[in-house]
């Protein structure tokens, strides 16, 4: 029952009014109405331009709930790389993702304490081995082979230079197309 609304409006000194529907992703979420002391106040034209002001509310209304629900995607990421975070300092192993070149890509910072800033360095940087290549590198061999899991004893260098026994296991991450991405 609008009367009500019409009553009011009407003691307001309001003799037109036009109203525009206002949506969010094709829902309706509210009304963008617009009265005048006028009889007859709206032509054509301005009904064209309300009605794309309506239609411009409408996408300023997207894009705020799009941020909105971008801010709770980053705020979800960020609790759950705290969470990994988390689980992986207390775990108490050494963790890392290298890439196809070899190279650290991420580090837990158990990883980081033993060997010292383990990010971008290659397989034989970060273990303190002198080889000038990678073929020995079980980071290598788990990219050329694809196998499940590898693994491999070694004696290097910490970040201090002390020498480390260090059991290495290598599990490859496969991307969507079964290909190994990370290992």
């Amino acid at each position: 029952d609008l009367r009500p609304g019409h009553d009011r409006a009407r003691a307001a000194g309001v003799r037109s009014g036009a109203a525009f529907p206002l949506h969010i992703y094709g829902r309706p979420v509210g009304v963008l109405s617009i009265g005048a002391s006028e009889v007859g106040f709206f032509d054509q034209i301005e009904v064209r331009l309300l009605a794309e002001l309506a239609g411009d509310i409408s996408y300023a209304l997207e894009k705020v709930e799009q941020e909105a629900l971008r801010y709770q995607a980053e705020e979800a990421l960020r609790a759950e790389r705290d969470r990994l975070e988390t689980v992986t300092r207390h775990v108490g192993l050494g963790l890392a993702v290298f890439s196809r070149d070899h190279r650290t890509l991420w580090a837990n910072q158990v990883m980081q304490d033993i060997f010292g800033g383990a990010v971008g360095k290659t397989c034989n940087e970060i273990f303190g081995l002198r080889a000038e290549t990678e073929d020995d590198c079980i980071v290598k061999e788990a990219f050329t082979t694809g196998a499940p899991r590898l693994e491999r004893e070694l004696v290097g260098r910490s970040a201090n230079g002390e020498r480390i026994w260090s059991q290495i296991i290598a599990s490859p991450l496969r991307g969507s197309g079964g290909e190994v991405a990370t290992v």
